[in-house]
């Protein structure tokens, strides 16, 4: 018997090492073919990080449009300025490694977790490869925050799920652990702010093993409280630097953008006399981002706008037209939606085909009807393997955004249920911070992980009805 155990053990232990080697050996191989990947949003990640070095924080401030150190939080740019320092003209090369080793371990804690909840090693294997070849397998290799960002979220779901399956599991440190984690994931993204309270469902669940309501709001201010530290200390700094208690001037841009998509349903969102109203009402025709750029550079260079002014009164607009146009407002959340949100589960052959966009700017047909009209029918094998991935994302995705408060309202309280619905929460939190502004794939992705587990536990729930009801239809 223990010879088996031991035999099964070291099986066990050469499977995962096996998967994790074919993971990196995917992983390397996209690295050796298209290298880090450069996006428009990478530039003013690299110029930040070049005024770190230079010494130049303070820089124009208050006299260029959009100031990046004010347009953007300090995380990225630091890590780009240390990767820099160590490897010099490969520092790309050293952040993608690091991206990759982050996400490497985002997708271990993702495999570990699914064991808890009582899965199988090939099925907490599958779920766990599903994560990792989503969309980390796009974003790991991309000068971009969303890597790092989701690698830390994903391992903070997975922390504050342990007291789910393990009563013994140490509440506080982890809570400790996740704040931190949340603390920098900040850092990386200023939406922090606003979406950590979807994280308050999750700790606040420990009330169910510690039955105190003191130990509970203990939890929950051990994960947010750094979070609410972290930014009133960056307000704290900005106001030595401007004058003014501000995060980021990302609304000048975000917002104002959103302001103009909803102008598009109703012109008369800008029909007021503010130098917003006029310089947008004249900026305005294609409603693409040129166009919010140069609103921007018109407000700073002729009406002597500093960029914390922009991004204060698109911030106070956008909520005004709620209260003036609704219908009008609505039409951003409408216009956010996207089919692709519901695929994002399952998506290697998606991610391959936006790492060919993102890196030539064109995605040559690849996993598109075009390329089998052109002749191309080697490309068929591809186009199915796509379609196939988007049926199981978005059979997953509708399992997990229907079965889950089904369960919740109708089956028995029991941790799996529990734990389904804190996710879920926290899926929606970061879905509709984000839809109700500006919504791109990737900003799901800290999320997609945790979703794709509680799809797996309500397959598993379902399934268990489904045998249920058959046992009793043959008895």
């Amino acid at each position: 018997m223990r010879i088996n155990t031991v035999l099964g053990a070291m099986s066990a232990r050469q499977g995962s090492l096996l998967a994790v080697i074919l993971l990196l050996g995917i992983k390397l191989t996209l690295l050796a073919i298209f290298g880090p990947i450069f996006t428009p949003d990478s530039a003013g990640y690299a110029g930040f990080a070049d005024l770190i070095l230079s010494h130049r924080l303070d820089a124009d401030l208050l006299t260029t449009a959009i100031p990046v150190t004010l347009h953007r939080v300090i995380g990225y740019p630091a890590l780009i300025a240390g990767a820099k320092l160590v490897a010099g003209g490969h520092w790309a090369w050293l952040l993608v490694a690091a991206q990759m080793a982050a996400s490497l371990g985002a997708t271990i804690a993702v495999r570990q977790t699914a064991r808890q909840f009582g899965f199988g090693r090939k099925a907490a294997l599958a779920i766990a490869a599903a994560q990792a070849l989503s969309l980390p397998l796009l974003l790991d290799q991309a000068i971009l925050a969303d890597s790092l960002y989701s690698s830390a979220v994903t391992v903070v779901v997975c922390l504050l799920l342990r007291p789910f399956t393990d009563s013994a599991a140490p509440m506080r440190r982890n809570a400790a652990i996740a704040g931190l984690l949340l603390l920098l994931a900040f850092l990386l993204r200023e939406a922090t702010a606003y979406v950590v309270v979807g994280f308050v469902p999750l700790a606040a669940a420990s009330y169910r093993i510690s039955r105190s309501l003191g130990r509970t709001a203990l939890i929950v201010l051990l994960v947010i409280g750094p979070v609410i530290l972290g930014v009133q200390t960056y307000k704290s700094w900005n106001e030595a630097r401007i004058g003014q208690r501000i995060v980021t001037t990302g609304a000048q841009t975000t917002v104002l953008q959103a302001l103009g998509l909803a102008a598009q349903a109703d012109p008369t969102i800008f029909d007021g006399d503010s130098a917003l109203d006029v310089e947008a009402r004249n900026g305005f025709h294609t409603h693409e981002f040129g166009e919010v750029l140069a609103i921007n550079d018109r407000l700073a260079t002729r009406d002597g706008w500093t960029a914390p002014m922009i991004a204060a009164e698109s911030f106070a607009k956008y909520g005004r037209e709620w209260r003036r146009h609704p219908l009008a407002m609505a039409t951003i959340v409408f216009d956010n939606l996207r089919s692709a949100q519901m695929q994002l589960m399952v998506r290697p052959v998606a991610s391959v085909r936006d790492m060919i966009l993102w890196s030539t700017g064109s995605d040559g047909g690849f996993d598109r009807w075009i390329a089998i009209r052109q002749g191309k029918l080697t490309e068929l094998p591809i186009l199915i393997l796509g379609g196939l991935e988007k049926l199981a994302a978005m059979v997953l995705f509708f399992t997990f955004a229907v079965a889950t408060p089904l369960r919740w309202v109708g089956d028995r309280n029991d941790a799996a249920k529990l734990a389904a619905m804190t996710v879920w929460m926290l899926y929606f939190t970061f879905f509709s911070a984000y839809d109700l502004v500006h919504l791109e794939l990737r900003y799901m992705a800290p999320v997609v992980p945790a979703s794709l587990l509680v799809a797996a536990l309500q397959i598993r729930w379902l399934g268990g009805i489904w045998a249920a009801r058959r046992s009793l239809s043959h008895t």
